[in-house]
């Protein structure tokens, strides 16, 4: 699974959401598209509220094992870090983690959860902006038809 990471926007985009299904429990990793060569840190947070950071090194991140003892789901936040201060963070969709019982009983998935709802409140958003940038395209084609007959005439 990875995530991109614009530079001028605050959520980072879903790349590849190929789930990670493994029976290991210390081996799940995110992978990133970054911006520049800050130092970065992905917070996981439980929906109790329980932080867990790790570094991003090389644009990848591992799951904190903390995480993958229980079915649940964590919200994923990078943070740009300039020296010891932050300069910026990006929101990227949730980790859903989940158990599968098989032959072993201990496979574990992890997957990249937007929900139905953030999808719907991302589009709203969206068709919101859009809506503001044909109002102001608009008003701009307005202005520049006037100036165009004054020039003319």
């Amino acid at each position: 699974m990875q995530y991109k990471l614009l530079a001028d926007a605050r959520h980072g985009i879903m790349v590849d959401p190929t789930p990670i299904l493994r029976d290991i429990r210390d081996t799940f990793e995110v992978s990133f598209l970054l911006p520049d060569g800050y130092g970065y840190i992905a917070l996981f947070t439980t929906a109790a509220g329980i932080e867990y950071k790790k570094a991003i090194k090389d644009g990848i991140c591992k799951v904190p094992a903390e995480l993958l003892k229980k079915e649940q789901d964590a919200e994923l936040t990078v943070i740009q870090m300039d020296g010891e201060k932050i300069s910026r963070t990006w929101t990227c969709g949730p980790l859903k983690i989940r158990s599968f019982y098989m032959a072993r009983k201990s496979m574990i998935e992890v997957t990249a959860g937007i929900t139905t709802e953030d999808l719907f409140n991302r589009l709203v958003q969206h068709e919101e902006r859009m809506g503001q940038l044909e109002t102001e395209n608009a008003e701009l084609r307005t202005l520049v038809d006037e100036k165009i007959k004054k020039i003319v005439l």
